[in-house]
Order: structure tokens, then sequence, then C-alpha cells
């Protein structure tokens, strides 16, 4: 069928269903329509390196233990910044938005930072890929609903407190990492990152993190209609054969603007061509 007849919103098909000359020993009609409607694959920015994204970040210098990773941790009292969010004197791949000190206020060396970032997801998951890159020096640790999902410049079953060293890295582009779809939430969702200095020295630091969810969309839902029944008649010598699907009651008038009445039973229904003129229908209640 020609796409281009296709209206957005309610659409009416209509048939006519012509005999083989006056002699057919019979009459079916049934219709079904069904639309293929193109998919479309689209990547969707959940966390971005920017001006607008916002993250949280903490610079106190102490062990925060396993708490501050998860969704429902309350981190409004933590300053917070736009990425890069940075220590670091020397030419970076993005621009500098937030700017901190690798010390604290009284001069001692911070060896971790803490940073959290939210956003929402109100797209179909099954089906979705994720995945993420990130801009960090030296090392990082990354967690989505509190489980952890990569790790960067340090072995994979390293034990790991605030005090940890990990492997020197400068600020450049990582990735892109697949993210395990299985901690994708709908609606809110926490992307926490501790980011370790190598070791007591080093002498900057960068953070900045992009995920990125690639979603398929395909169309908009198309509601068929209730199936009808179908009713066809066959002619058996002297009888005439009556049967229909999809349920319903059958109904019977001598005129077409006639008065209706039930026909007791179920379909088939057999009907002698000998009696008087009849109109049939089906009724779906």
């Amino acid at each position: 069928m020609p796409p281009n007849l296709l209206i957005k919103g309610r659409n009416v098909l209509a048939v006519e269903v012509h005999q083989n000359g006056g002699s057919s020993s019979d009459m079916v009609f049934g219709a079904e329509l069904v639309a293929t409607v193109p998919c479309v694959i689209r990547d969707v920015a959940l966390l971005k390196i920017d001006d607008a994204t916002t993250w949280r970040y903490d610079r106190s210098g102490q062990e925060l233990g396993t708490a501050w990773r998860e969704r429902n941790f309350d981190d409004s009292k933590w300053p917070q910044g736009k990425a890069l969010i940075a220590d670091e004197s020397t030419t970076t791949v993005e621009p500098i938005r937030t700017a901190i000190s690798r010390f604290t206020d009284d001069g001692t060396y911070i060896q971790t930072f803490y940073f959290r970032g939210r956003f929402n997801f109100n797209g179909t998951i099954a089906g979705t890929k994720l995945k993420m890159r990130h801009v960090v020096d030296d090392g990082a640790i990354v967690y989505l609903s509190g489980k952890e999902i990569h790790r960067f410049g340090v072995a994979a079953d390293a034990a790991v407190d605030s005090t940890t060293s990990f492997a020197s890295h400068e600020n450049i582009y990582e990735g892109p990492y697949d993210v395990p779809l299985a901690l994708l939430l709908p609606g809110e969702n926490v992307v926490a990152v501790e980011v370790h200095q190598n070791g007591g020295s080093s002498s900057d630091m960068v953070f900045g993190l992009e995920m990125v969810a690639t979603v398929t969309d395909c169309g908009g839902s198309v509601e068929p209609p209730a199936k009808p029944a179908v009713l066809s008649v066959s002619r058996s010598g002297a009888n005439l054969t009556i049967s229909w699907t999809e349920g319903g009651t059958l109904q019977s008038a001598d005129s077409v603007t006639g008065t209706w009445v039930d026909v007791n039973g179920a379909s088939p229904q057999t009907v002698p061509t000998s009696s008087s003129a009849k109109f049939f229908r089906v009724l779906k209640k």
C-alpha cells in the first residue's frame, strides 16, 4: 500500500467485494493491515563536558568509605562545578571550567578527589547501549548506581582507599568504554567517580566525564482496531451455511432496515434456501 496515503491519526480502509456474476455460490470478506514502522538509532548525551553539566565534588582529603557512591547519598553540602574540574597549569583538551586546588585549605596534599553527577533516563532501557569516556589525571574508579563499572590506572583486583596511588597519566580523552546496561535505572541515575593522584607529589589533577546512551526509536505506536468478525456464506444443495469468526452473535432481519433479532446457536448456522429472503449480520457485544 502506498505510504503517502497514510495520514496522521485515524485512517479508514474501504473495500468493495464483487461477485462472479449472478450465480456465485458464496461470498467471503476479511482484511488485515499491518504497518512496518522504521527504526531510528540515535545518541543521547546523558553527561557532557560542557558549560551546562554540573558535578558535586569533595576535596576534603578525608576517607569517605563507600556511602558517598550510592544514589541516595546526600551531597547537597558539597561544592559544585562544571568540567573540566582541575588543578592544571598546562594546556588541557577541554577548557578548565572549575579551577580547584590539589591542596586542602590548611595546605595538606589531597591524594583522592570525589565527584558525583546526575542524569535522568526516560527512554526504553531494553536495547539501549551505554558508553562513556573521560579526561583524568592521574587515575580513577567510576561507579553507576553504587556499583563499580570502570577502573583506570589501577589493577582490577587492587584494594583501594583514599591513600592509594594510581599510575601517572596526563589529561587526554580515554575511551569510549562500554557501561553495563543492567545498572541503568529508569529516572534519576548517579555517576560517582574517585580520582586518585600518582603519589604525594603529582603536580596536577584533572577530571571530566561524558556518558552517552545509544537508543533505538521505532516510531510511534500503531494501535490496531479490534479484529473484526468475518461473516461467510456458502451454499450446499438446498441449504446455506452461515459461519463467522471472532465470537459475536448472529442476527437476522427480513430487510436491511427491519428489526434485527438474535439467532440462537454458535457458528455455523444452516438456513434452507427455500425460506423467505433474510439479511444477516454479526453483532459483537
